[in-house]
């Protein structure tokens, strides 16, 4: 097992239900900044989930995160002391989701290769059951999930990788 695999499952067993501050989808955003969001479309029975980067920013509102405020680094030391999660609820129709998005290092030290960045775990269950369950981003992946979208009346999402 990794040393980066050791730390975050670590880190994960002893996870903070911290508050994790929402992002703007009106400001700008700076490079380096990368979000992970959801949005409850009820009229339009959608549960939409996304990945954004400066270059591909959100383009209507949805609630966001900043992946570098899922994770916590020791000013210090600069090794990672804390993995936050973030967990919503959609109501769509008779279907109840439950998002959950869990920050991933980028390493177990911010000074070590990829440990300035940070990407996202994504967890989804419809009616209790796990519908979706995967990283949205990590470091030194080109391809990412950009979206993923749960429509009324199916289990399986649509979902759009960028390169």
């Amino acid at each position: 097992m990794s040393v980066l695999v050791a730390a975050v499952s670590l880190v994960a067993a002893v996870q903070s239900k911290a508050a994790v501050p929402q992002y703007d989808y009106r400001q700008p955003m700076a490079d380096g900044v990368s979000l992970v969001g959801m949005d409850c479309q009820r009229k339009q029975r959608k549960l939409e989930l996304g990945f954004f980067y400066p270059d591909k920013p959100p383009r209507r509102p949805m609630e966001l995160w900043r992946t570098s405020d899922l994770v916590k680094f020791d000013s210090t030391t600069w090794f990672l002391t804390d993995v936050y999660e973030v967990e919503r609820h959609c109501l769509i129709g008779k279907d109840k989701y439950v998002v959950r998005f869990r920050g991933v290092p980028g390493a177990s030290n911010a000074q070590w290769q990829c440990g300035g960045s940070s990407g996202a775990h994504a967890t989804v269950f419809k009616n209790g059951r796990v519908v979706f369950d995967d990283e949205m981003a990590v470091c030194q992946d080109d391809s990412y999930i950009r979206k993923i979208v749960f429509s009324s009346g199916t289990d399986m999402p649509v979902v759009t990788i960028a390169h």
